[in-house]
């Protein structure tokens, strides 16, 4: 049986002896027994507890001899003593533990208990009674995804770049809100709205809930607006990555994938071609991405839906191909119109 404690977990690095694993109050250790006639030590195993004497000592209080032919592997120790201290407190365990483990933790813990062992019984309790009839709450929203996607953002200082190609703090905020509703709950402009008003705290998170709530018409033009600075947006975006993570400028990936488009065909940017969602009755839109030797967003486009790899852009492979030396698209390259709406 799996157990969360083996053998990598945090308690396996805890202060070991030789002789000994100290493990919270309660701790086994191995006692020298006897020599044999090979001067070989013979061990006998106690379970033992760690107390201070009044004139400020430890001492190990013997709490159950174990006897010479106790054979548990030294590094299930710990979690022996973690199952009897739990099942001696009445404390559920959140994971199960190994059969073996748990069958002798249970024999030892019985063996206290007839010995007269209890709980530590100074600990104090503060029990209030709540009438769960008189409970009152608003309709809860999630935060705390929404709080670590906007603390990497500041780490790229989104919203500061975005202030500084003249958009306002407002919109800037709305934009930050828009990015991490795609990376938490993708969907359109519509779903994303109402997830924002429902489902999560990010409005007040960004201290925009106070404000009137932005329509869906904004959410349309927050997304032209990021759309129309995404030049920018990448090039600072990922020079600002370079300094965080202290990485060299290399493309080293290009691919290309496509989505099909419900509507159609322009000849231009909605064209036909082979699509790898097996949608050849409609017509494509291609997506272009960049990456660094670290996995990093490079850079990325819209392309028409017939274009291939291969003439898209030049193959790359060379750790030497650089940001700037970076091959551009071909000139076939077009300027989307509107998407979806």
């Amino acid at each position: 049986m799996y157990s969360p404690f083996a053998p990598n977990h945090p308690f396996q690095s805890s202060i070991m002896t030789p002789l000994a694993i100290h493990f919270m109050s309660m701790f086994i250790k191995a006692v020298v027994s006897y020599t044999n006639k090979k001067g070989q030590p013979q061990y006998a195993y106690q379970l033992v507890q760690g107390i201070r004497t009044p004139d400020n000592k430890v001492r190990h209080k013997l709490l159950l001899s174990l006897g010479t032919k106790w054979s548990l592997p030294k590094q299930q120790w710990p979690i022996l003593v973690e199952r009897i201290e739990d099942i001696l407190s009445g404390q559920n365990s959140l994971f199960e533990y190994d059969a073996e483990i748990d069958r002798q933790a249970r024999q030892i813990a019985e063996s206290l208990r007839q010995r007269g062992w209890s709980a530590p019984t100074d600990v104090q309790t503060n029990l209030q009674t709540v009438d769960l009839d008189s409970i009152e709450h608003e309709p809860p929203r999630s935060a705390g995804a929404e709080r670590i996607c906007l603390h990497a953002l500041r780490q790229l200082e989104f919203i500061n770049l975005l202030e500084s190609l003249n958009v306002s703090k407002k919109d800037a905020a709305l934009c930050a809100a828009l990015v991490i509703a795609r990376m938490l709950h993708p969907g359109s402009e519509r779903e994303t709205l109402r997830w924002m008003l429902e489902d999560s705290a990010i409005l007040e998170i960004l201290e925009l809930h106070d404000q009137l709530p932005p329509s869906l018409d904004k959410l349309y033009r927050l997304n032209d607006l990021l759309w129309k600075h995404r030049v920018a947006l990448q090039r600072a975006l990922f020079e600002r990555e370079r300094d965080l993570f202290s990485i060299a400028a290399t493309v080293v990936f290009y691919d290309l994938t496509n989505v099909h488009y419900h509507g159609r065909a322009d000849g231009k940017l909605k064209c036909f071609g082979r699509s790898k969602q097996k949608r050849n009755d409609c017509p494509l839109i291609s997506l272009g991405l960049a990456l660094d030797a670290h996995g990093f967003p490079l850079h990325c486009e819209l392309l028409p839906g017939n274009v291939s790899g291969k003439y898209s852009a030049k193959p790359i492979g060379r750790e030497e191909s650089t940001v700037e030396n970076y091959p551009e698209v071909p000139a076939q390259r077009v300027q989307p119109d509107i998407l979806d709406r």
